[in-house]
Parts: C-alpha cells; structure tokens; sequence
C-alpha cells in the first residue's frame, strides 16, 4: 500500500512588512492517511524573503528534529517526514514559519490505519 497525501489549495496569504520583507503560504497542510509503520509526509509551503524559519507541532506540542521525526527546510518550504508511524502519530500537524516580516501557520490532520 502506497502512502496517502492530500493537499488542498485553499487560498494564497501575503504579509507584507517592509520593502522587500515578505512571508507568503499557497497552500495547506491538507490531510494524510497511512497504514500503521509506514512513513507518512507533510509539506509547509509557506515561503519569503528574508527565507522563513519553521517550528514544527503535533497537537499543539513541538516536535524536534529526531530519526523519526525528520525535518527538512529549503528556500520554498518545509517538510516533515514521520518514520515508521505508530498510533499515537495520529492527530493534527502544524508548520508555523516566521521571518522579519510576520508569520504564518499551516495545519492539518495525520489518520494511522491500523487495518491495512
């Protein structure tokens, strides 16, 4: 079974401080689903200038950057990489991004099948 993700385009966000200094997300986080030991990804796709740092969260807790939970930040976005999913993975995902010119916040849902 191939790993499920789901990203929905909802609207596009720019904040604007100074010249030059913005901070724009295209998209959601959408929603995921995996069976149970799979990886499961999502992408933050909030970006600017100057290049925006991520915090990542799973219901409301941050995460840090560890061997299952892997992390990964370019120019354009984040994304967060779940090794190997147990149950308790389950639940709401957060990416929040902020630079010199605001921040913003990108959320959706992981859903860990135990029936595949």
């Amino acid at each position: 079974m191939s790993n499920l993700v789901a990203v929905l385009v909802l609207c596009c966000t720019v904040i604007s401080a100074t010249a030059g200094q913005t901070i724009k997300k295209s998209a959601e986080l959408g929603n995921a689903a995996v069976c149970i030991g799979y990886t499961a990804y999502f992408l933050c796709d909030i970006y600017g200038n100057p290049m925006p740092h991520y915090d990542w969260f799973h219901n409301g807790v941050k995460i840090n950057n560890t061997m299952r939970f892997n992390m990964r930040q370019t120019p354009q976005y984040s994304r967060l990489r779940i090794i190997n999913t147990i149950a308790t993975d389950s639940g709401e995902y957060s990416c929040k991004a902020f630079n010199a010119a605001g921040d913003l916040t990108s959320s959706g849902q992981l859903h860990i099948r135990t029936d595949c």
